[in-house]
């Protein structure tokens, strides 16, 4: 999720808490205000009222004031004794001046004249409709909580743009940078002291990046040639002591290691391989047609392997085409072949299945399913065979996700499926994350 969407939601969140606490206690000051004046004003009628009577010993409907009504009723002294003096409260009550029932503030009061008798005086005035005063309360809130979220997002989207103007920038930078590339810092102009430090640390960064690359670069280079010349050396001094007068016993052992240093050679190559693909030392691409370097590779390897007599099966429902470094595409499907040839028994089958943007190859497997999720992890070997070095699957799987491209193992029908399908592309190589993975690495 984007920053700017994180802060419309929290500070939306923010005054919808604020608006709902806010309401209520906006209502309980008003209400509260209202009956404050109208208990004021009640209680100033009502000792009008009493002084009256007292002194002319009964109330006219003269008295009557403005929307103020009231009745008087004589009460025994009991019943005086048992209810409150002055007692405020709301209810309905019928209102002479307009005919009809309606909210009221209420007054009660208990007096007593001269000659002993209690009175009670109650005296009530219209008041307002609590339900209305919530609903229109209710619609200010909302109205004022809209217009209020609106300014201030706008206001707050203004600002963040404005601020945030030279991380974007400095975003736009590394999203075009390159690992492989010299490195130059990003003309990324701010008064903000924590942006400053950040390109400052990022340009930093990059350079320590590249220069650690092309330190990488050259180890890899120099340690593979260093390897590669000893065990040439050795394996020509083996096979010239091969020539000579050995005994048979002298002779095998003299070939076990021949091939033991051929195993050293291809190991040396794989993870010179893998380590090329991982720091993305093949730029260069092309289109591929996996169909056509399919179909070229069944023949070299149906040749190869043509003494375990393996049925193999090829059908195509449709053109499978990418764009990527031609030596990583023929390594790709070699070794999802050639896998397959070795681990499938004699007189064993291979199904080739291709279809647009997909390839799925399928081998009879000898010792059931294999791990799947460690199938495709460097040295994992379900079943060893003589000279293999367990990298062929981690190559295949370097070279997909390089390209984006996604492989997976399944068992089925006592098949191993190795399926490779293109992710959707708009660009090369690969799609735009693993472009954006090239670039940032």
């Amino acid at each position: 999720m984007k920053l700017i969407y994180k802060i419309i939601i929290r500070m939306s969140v923010f005054y919808l808490l604020t608006m709902g606490i806010w309401a209520p206690l906006f209502y309980y000051v008003i209400m509260n205000e209202i009956h404050d004046e109208q208990d004021d004003m009640l209680t100033e009628y009502s000792e009008t009222l009493m002084l009256e009577c007292l002194t002319a010993d009964s109330l006219t409907s003269d008295t009557r004031i403005n929307n103020l009504d009231f009745y008087l009723t004589r009460i025994t002294e009991e019943e005086a004794a048992a209810t409150p003096h002055m007692l405020f409260s709301d209810r309905e009550m019928y209102i002479h001046m307009r005919d009809e029932r309606e909210p009221a503030r209420v007054l009660e009061t208990i007096f007593q004249n001269a000659r002993g008798e209690h009175f009670k005086l109650t005296l009530y005035i219209p008041s307002i409709d609590n339900e209305d005063l919530i609903e229109a309360i209710f619609s200010w809130v909302v109205a004022l909580l809209i217009v209020l979220i609106v300014l201030a997002l706008a206001i707050n989207i203004l600002i963040y743009k404005s601020s945030m103007a030279p991380l974007h920038r400095l975003l736009g930078w590394i999203d075009g940078l390159k690992i492989d590339t010299a490195t130059t810092p990003p003309d990324n102009p701010t008064d903000i002291s924590e942006f400053r430090q950040l390109n400052r640390a990022v340009a930093l960064f990059a350079t320590r990046a590249h220069q650690d690359y092309e330190r990488q670069k050259e180890f890899v280079g120099n340690a593979s040639h260093e390897i590669q010349t000893p065990v040439a050396v050795c394996r020509n001094r083996l096979e010239m002591l091969a020539d000579t007068d050995l005994t048979e016993e002298q002779l095998a052992e003299v070939m076990k290691t021949i091939q033991t240093l051929n195993y050293i050679s291809r190991l040396n190559r794989t993870l010179l391989l893998l380590t090329k693909i991982d720091s993305h030392q093949f730029p260069d691409t092309e289109p591929i047609d996996i169909n056509e370097q399919v179909r070229s590779l069944m023949e070299d390897f149906g040749m190869a392997y043509g003494h375990k007599e393996i049925d193999v099966e090829c059908t195509e429902q449709g053109r499978f085409h990418t764009v990527m470094n031609g030596t990583l595409a023929t390594t790709l499907l070699s070794n999802l072949l050639k896998n397959a040839f070795v681990h499938s028994p004699e007189k064993g089958r291979i199904a080739i299945a291709m279809a647009e943007g997909t390839l799925t190859i399928s081998n009879t497997a000898e010792h059931g399913p294999l791990d799947g999720s460690r199938i495709f992890d460097r040295f994992y070997q379900g079943s060893k065979k003589e000279g293999s070095t367990g990298l062929g699957l981690a190559v295949v799987k370097a070279i997909a996700t390089l390209y984006g491209m996604e492989i997976r193992y399944s068992y089925s029908d006592g098949m191993h499926n190795f399926r490779l399908a293109a992710q959707p592309q708009t660009g090369s190589p690969g799609s735009d994350k693993a472009e954006r993975g090239k670039n940032n690495r």
